[in-house]
């Protein structure tokens, strides 16, 4: 878990290795979740050495997004679609995810 507490990984890290893969490398991984909630039909998670992303079933049928093989393609197709995201959630831990105190 890379030194993080487990809370932080259930919560942001876990639910991005779930889904049904459409596209998977190295770099980018792109997976079909169809739990997310409407408000939430398309996820990324962006860490160093990789990108995550979940969509709605509904998401991955719009033209060229199960096709996408980066995240900027990925961007580009949702753009094309008319689907905004919000702007991302910048998480920073001052202990690196390390638990410093009790619960």
């Amino acid at each position: 878990m890379e030194n993080l507490t487990h809370e932080i990984y259930r919560q942001w890290i876990a639910p991005f290795a779930g889904g049904e893969p459409v596209h998977e490398t190295e770099s980018f991984r792109l997976a079909v979740n169809d739990e997310l909630d409407d408000d939430e039909r398309v996820q990324i998670l962006v860490r160093p050495a990789r990108t995550f992303a979940l969509v709605t079933p509904a998401i991955r049928d719009l033209p060229d997004v199960s096709t996408a093989r980066s995240e900027a393609e990925l961007r580009a197709a949702l753009t094309v679609a008319g689907i905004r995201l919000n702007g991302p959630d910048h998480l920073f831990f001052p202990d690196g995810g390390r638990r410093t105190a009790a619960p």
